[in-house]
């Protein structure tokens, strides 16, 4: 399970952390990317999609720890549900559409199922598990069954 965070900032990294224990601990189990530039914080599910994200305005947020959660948490949820996926812990589905797409614009998930579920472990050269299906492979990995 991916678990990103990213700043462009280094003052900013506190955010992009607390934003993936926020989530993490409302939907356990989801790949949450999180970005914080340029006033937003940007806020992907990597089960849904690479390319489409939710935004939190940082300057609406900042001034409140609460608020910040609800804002996290709401938009984690209404995402999830924009992609047809429950909210909580990831239950094993995989996004096959996304509502709110402007019209025409394909949609790809990021994602695919496994045909065979853990049938393949990704390892370095020293035999160390480093990814699993469905995650970016590093470049000194080799494929083990």
């Amino acid at each position: 399970m991916p678990i990103i965070g990213y700043s462009a900032n280094d003052s900013d990294d506190w955010i992009w952390k607390e934003a993936l224990r926020v989530l993490s601990e409302a939907y356990p189990g989801h790949s949450w990317y999180v970005e914080v530039k340029e006033g937003s914080i940007i806020v992907k599910d990597l089960k849904i999609s690479d390319v489409w994200a939710y935004h939190i305005k940082k300057s609406a947020v900042m001034h409140d720890a609460a608020r910040r959660k609800r804002a996290l948490v709401m938009g984690g949820g209404e995402f999830l549900e924009a992609a047809n996926m429950r909210r909580g812990a990831w239950q094993g589905e995989y996004a096959t559409d996304l509502e709110g797409r402007p019209k025409g614009q394909k949609f790809r998930g990021m994602i695919a199922p496994p045909q065979q579920p853990n049938s393949l472990k990704i390892v370095n050269q020293h035999g160390k598990e480093i990814a699993v299906v469905g995650e970016q492979v590093p470049n000194d990995a080799r494929a083990v069954h």
